[in-house]
């Protein structure tokens, strides 16, 4: 098999959609809303901010490491936001206290910001959210990448918390970002915004199970065949990614084209190691286990048969290999994190 270095990306990418029947790629890194995938508790998260946002008056946070999806599901929630809910969405938080308020006012469409000094900024400010209350609106201030910010950043975002009227708070508050977030959190000094958090919502790997879901349902969302990649292909994929859904699109890319180079018909699991070789990953905290233990190898594709063989015996709208592969929706407590 030829090595994937050989063969331009951009040039191999775009004949490997042909020779697979693909009408796009299914595992690019930028998070696309038409490939959201419910299954890892997933849909139930996203079902659960959906009311968070909506009818929680304290602050929510949703964390996880890079690459678990947190902005996959940020943007799903604003695609999918009432009509009654305006969303001022931050994806560079690394601002000053000012510049913060400047752009909440500015996304609120408020005018004559340059003008105004920024305490005559943030009292326009109330008045507006004030005013679009009155006309049944509700604010979502949405922050990604909140493990950045400076605490004299997180420490306004506090004090915007305390904007209310004599029966409701104007705006609600949602901070995403890295497990950092909850160390910085965790410290004495953010004690007073830490109290304000109602929801927390942590977001973790995939199973095995959930990526080998993953795979075919991307799969078939680009167009292709769900079965493409092989039992034990796909259980390496789990392995060698730790279930981190940026992690398993590289591979699963680099897989692809691996088997576009050899024209292979399917991703088999010489194909992954040959991707694997090529992809260096940091090991993150708390990781369960490298790729080639062979223990966990063997018990990884045992589990995988015995779940695809129960999988069989469920109609389809049950086994996960449904269009939308939502994962059925928990109680919103289940997601809860226990006061801090």
């Amino acid at each position: 098999m030829p090595a994937i270095a050989q063969h331009n990306p951009a040039v191999a990418r775009a004949i490997y959609l042909d020779h697979f029947n693909l009408r796009e790629a299914p595992f690019t890194l930028t998070p696309n809303t038409g490939f959201f995938f419910g299954g890892g508790e997933r849909g139930a998260v996203l079902d659960a901010l959906e009311y968070a946002s909506l009818n929680t008056e304290g602050v929510i946070t949703m964390t996880g490491e890079v690459g678990t999806g947190k902005t996959m599901l940020s943007r799903m929630l604003i695609e999918r936001k009432p009509r009654n809910l305006e969303v001022v969405y931050i994806a560079n938080p690394a601002l000053t206290r000012d510049e913060i308020i400047h752009i909440i006012a500015s996304e609120l469409r408020m005018r004559n910001l340059d003008t105004l000094r920024p305490v005559q900024i943030l009292k326009n400010l109330q008045k507006r959210l004030i005013d679009l209350h009155g006309k049944g609106k509700r604010v979502l201030l949405l922050i990604d990448e909140a493990h950045v910010m400076s605490p004299e950043t997180l420490e306004e975002i506090r004090l915007l918390s305390n904007l209310e009227t004599n029966h409701h708070k104007l705006l609600r508050i949602m901070l995403v970002g890295q497990d950092e977030l909850n160390r910085t959190l965790a410290s004495s000094q953010m004690r007073p915004l830490r109290e304000r958090i109602t929801e927390r919502f942590p977001l973790g790997a995939l199973s095995v199970s959930e990526v080998a879901h993953y795979l075919a349902f991307r799969m078939r969302r680009a167009g292709g065949n769900p079965d493409l990649f092989d039992g034990k292909a796909a259980v390496l994929i789990a392995n060698a990614s730790g279930g981190i859904t940026r992690r398993i699109n590289i591979l699963a890319e680099k897989a692809l084209l691996a088997a576009y180079s050899a024209e292979a018909e399917s991703v088999q699991l010489h194909h992954v190691e040959a991707a694997a070789r090529e992809t260096k990953f940091t090991r993150l905290r708390g990781e369960r286990t490298l790729w080639w233990n062979p223990r966990t190898w063997s018990l990884s594709v045992l589990n995988l048969w015995r779940d695809r063989r129960q999988n069989d015996t469920r109609s389809p709208l049950q086994n996960g290999r449904t269009t939308s592969n939502m994962a059925p929706a928990p109680s919103l407590g289940k997601h809860r994190a226990s006061p801090a």
